[in-house]
């Protein structure tokens, strides 16, 4: 499933590009521009600037925000890692192996997840709340078992206060009034440099296309970052899946 959808969205990104491409190719050909370079020159220098700092602020906190979504994602699967390790001491074998399956079925199901659906996905939250109500279960029988139930309920709160931040981020992306301001500006842009008419008809063309390309790219990109397509692999293949192998190396279910 993982691959198919990665598959998906690369044709769609490819096939978003081609369309870019052609239709800047054939714009840049039909307009050949209304005023000369210099009666345009100021407008394209503030548009473009402005354009250029509010760009670099929307990929700067989108790239924040996916940046503490993995490393929280890298926290959580850390805390259930030493639960894995953890349990294993304890006496009551029984709630061990619950535990660990419960695990396994709440990790497989989130590689099912993607992140805009995170928030609102209650069938994972049931699933990693199932987990303390397992915990609440352990029979321990001495103190070695006392400390070891303090140990895993210690990392199973410092999982889920990190899952938690991972929800909250995952339900904070740029609001619709930056991506209008984002549009706007690029379109302002790319409009300034297609009303320039250039002396060089090839200069012309190859200018046009340049810029319509990268003002495309550029919130290509930052969709690309906000929407947490790039997150969507890390859930699935770094570092949830090495967990998952762990588990079911070591248990049969």
């Amino acid at each position: 499933m993982a691959a198919n959808l990665f598959a998906s969205r690369y044709v769609e990104g490819i096939t978003y590009v081609t369309v870019v491409v052609v239709l800047s190719l054939a714009a840049a050909f039909l307009f050949p521009g209304l005023f000369p370079l210099e009666d345009v020159t100021l407008y394209l220098t503030v548009a473009g600037l402005i354009y250029g700092l509010f760009a670099a602020f929307a990929i700067g906190v989108s790239w924040d925000r996916y940046s503490r979504i993995v490393e929280y994602l890298h926290e959580e699967v850390g805390a259930l890692i030493n639960i894995h390790e953890l349990v294993k001491h304890i006496t009551d074998r029984k709630s061990a192996h619950a535990i660990n399956k419960q695990m396994l079925d709440y990790l497989t199901h989130v590689t099912s997840v993607q992140w805009k659906d995170y928030f609102d996905s209650e069938e994972s939250h049931k699933k990693f709340r199932k987990l303390f109500a397992l915990f609440g279960n352990i029979n321990m029988k001495g103190e070695k078992d006392a400390q070891l139930f303090d140990d895993v309920g210690d990392e199973l709160k410092d999982a889920s206060r990190v899952r938690e931040q991972q929800l909250v981020l995952s339900n904070t992306p740029l609001s619709p009034n930056i991506w209008a301001l984002l549009l706007l500006l690029s379109g302002s842009v790319v409009v300034g440099v297609f009303t320039v008419e250039f002396t060089n008809t090839i200069l012309g063309v190859f200018t046009k296309f340049i810029m319509s390309l990268s003002s495309f790219v550029i919130l290509f990109v930052i969709h690309q970052i906000d929407a947490l397509e790039l997150a969507a692999k890390e859930i699935e293949e770094e570092p949830i899946k090495k967990l998952i192998k762990l588990i079911k190396s070591e248990h049969r279910f």
